[in-house]
């Protein structure tokens, strides 16, 4: 069953939405597991194996991780997309030599434009950026002028902190997920003998800490995906809302 669910998720394409499939059915699985193992009144709680019982808990987990990772590769692809307005006029006019000096046709400039999301530079931020290197006298590149003008736009900030987010989202559901799930089926099986307390010290930890991350986005800064709208109008208005608004969001 494993294998063949193993075999559809290498032949999609949706690799991330095929994991989040695939999270959800280790649970359903792990709940009628437990489930028909509660039901059986002729067997006693002490003789389940509950890490082997945990098995799909533990697989649903680490689908949820794999997932949320895929979202950053996705993520990190529309950001290594991301060039300056400058940077896209160079490249147009690069296909045009290429062309022999004649104008692209509408499929090419589709296709260009399919490879590449012209965001908009921080003109305030890229001047005061070569002001602290003009003033140390350090060389830059026409690569590292095009990194300025692209880091300093809204667009690079939102991928940025999008990823940043689901990053810490994996961390946090592998680390306090299988901890959780392991605790609670040594607990049960009575290899440990703390209180129930203490073995959800995971599950507070983590809940603590959206908690108070929530509480900070709300009282002290806008959190990173509240200007979403605001974002894509904006996009959308440099005629690329078309490519950055299909980006995936986190959960």
């Amino acid at each position: 069953y494993i294998l063949l669910l193993f075999i559809v998720f290498l032949w999609t394409k949706q690799r991330s939405a095929s994991m989040d499939l695939f999270c959800h059915v280790f649970w359903y699985v792990g709940i009628v597991f437990v489930s028909k193992e509660w039901d059986d009144t002729g067997k006693a709680m002490s003789s389940i194996n509950w890490f082997k019982l945990a098995i799909p808990f533990y697989l649903a987990i680490n689908f949820k991780a794999g997932s949320l990772s895929e979202k950053v590769r996705d993520l990190s692809r529309v950001q290594d997309k991301l060039v300056s307005p400058e940077r896209m006029v160079f490249l147009t006019q690069q296909k045009v030599d290429a062309n022999a000096g004649e104008d692209l046709s509408q499929e090419q400039l589709e296709e260009l434009h399919s490879q590449y999301v012209v965001c908009k530079p921080n003109d305030l931020s890229v001047a005061a950026t070569l002001a602290v290197l003009d003033a140390n006298e350090e060389e830059m590149t026409d690569d590292d002028m095009e990194a300025i003008r692209v880091q300093s736009s809204r667009e690079y900030e939102h991928l940025h902190d999008q990823i940043q987010r689901l990053q810490g989202s994996v961390v946090q559901v592998l680390i306090y997920g299988n901890v959780l799930i392991s605790l609670v089926a040594a607990r049960i099986e009575e290899r440990i003998t703390v209180t129930w307390w203490i073995v959800f010290i995971p599950l507070w930890v983590y809940a603590g800490l959206n908690f108070l991350h929530s509480c900070f986005s709300c009282f002290f800064i806008v959190g990173p995906g509240a200007d979403s709208g605001e974002f894509e109008e904006d996009e959308d208005e440099e005629g690329v809302g078309e490519n950055a608004a299909g980006s995936p969001e986190a959960d």
